[in-house]
């Protein structure tokens, strides 16, 4: 689905029944800027990954999930990492 929205406005999209009943709300507020154009879906191959520590596994069980703690700070990529442990005393 491809839709137009007001920019700077959160917004949270809901997914309603036929009848008109949310049936799920995603809680997070969402926002874009002018001009932007973004895909808020992952492939499910990532999905263990990026999004199932929040949401949980798509099978139900709590083996499945993984932790990648590199997802969002990439923070093993650093320049301070290749610089090697410094002692600082």
């Amino acid at each position: 689905m491809y839709i137009r929205v007001p920019t700077k406005i959160p917004l949270f999209l809901e997914l309603l029944d036929q009848s008109g009943t949310p049936i799920f709300r995603m809680e997070e507020e969402t926002q874009f800027a002018a001009n932007e154009n973004i895909n808020l879906a992952v492939p499910e191959r990532a999905y263990s990954t990026l999004c199932a520590v929040c949401h949980g596994s798509i099978s139900g069980r709590d083996l499945d999930i993984v932790v990648d703690v590199d997802v969002i700070s990439t923070a093993s990529q650093t320049a301070a990492h290749a610089a090697g442990i410094q002692d600082l005393r």
